[in-house]
C-alpha cells in the first residue's frame, strides 16, 4: 500500500487498525475482514491468467486501507489536540 497509500497513509491505516482493534471497535473488524476476506480470494482464486490483471483484487483493500488511514489519522489528531491542551493548560499566563 506504499505506493498507493505513500507510507504515511499506510503508516496510519496500520494506526487505525491498532486503536480499532484496542477500542474494538466493529467498523475497524470489518475493514480488516475484508481486507482478510479479499486476500483469501485472491489466493484461492489466482490463476496463470490473472497474473497481469492481479490489480483489480486489491480495490476492496485498497478501500479498507484508505479508511483505516482516516481513522489512524483521527487518532493521531485526537491525540495530539490532548496533548498540546494539556501544554496549555500548565503554561501560566
Amino acid at each position: 500500500f506504499a505506493i498507493e497509500l505513500t507510507l504515511v497513509g499506510a503508516a496510519l491505516a496500520v494506526v487505525g487498525l491498532v486503536v480499532g482493534l484496542r477500542r474494538r471497535s466493529g467498523p475497524v473488524l470489518l475493514l480488516a475482514l475484508v481486507a482478510l476476506a479479499n486476500l483469501a480470494v485472491m489466493a484461492s482464486h489466482g490463476s496463470r491468467s490473472d497474473l497481469f490483471l492481479w490489480h483489480r483484487y486489491y480495490i476492496p483493500a485498497y478501500f479498507s486501507a484508505a479508511l483505516l488511514a482516516a481513522l489512524g489519522l483521527d487518532a493521531a489528531l485526537r491525540f495530539l489536540a490532548a496533548r498540546s491542551g494539556s501544554r496549555a493548560a500548565r503554561r501560566p499566563g
